[in-house]
């Protein structure tokens, strides 16, 4: 766990560099709003819970005991993949309810 913290940073300062290009090139495509719309919502909360795992890397790492430091780890592991659902699963449900209220609005 704490003899891959090189490749677990530079993969996620990877993917913090990738959604940022992916958001630069998607806004000159986009109006501008003067509000978050969810796509901006989806954008940070992929960058906070790159975060929160950078976050458990680092803590990881500096944890002297190997078998205390896997479990955490594997801690790490659940909370980020419980993160993750529930980001998405909340920004879909979002996003088709507040559709359908919208189609039923223009109606």
């Amino acid at each position: 766990a704490t003899t891959d913290f090189s490749t677990r940073i530079s993969v996620t300062v990877t993917l913090l560099l990738t959604i940022i290009a992916i958001r630069f090139s998607i806004a000159s495509c986009l109006p501008k709003v003067s509000v978050f719309t969810l796509l901006d919502i989806y954008f940070l909360f992929t960058m906070g819970i790159l975060l929160f795992a950078t976050m458990g890397y680092c803590i990881v790492v500096n944890i002297s005991d190997l078998d205390i430091a896997n479990t955490v780890d594997r801690l790490f592991l659940i909370l980020f993949a419980f993160g993750w659902f529930v980001t998405n699963g909340s920004i879909i449900l979002y996003w088709y309810f507040g559709f359908n209220k919208l189609k039923d609005y223009q109606q």
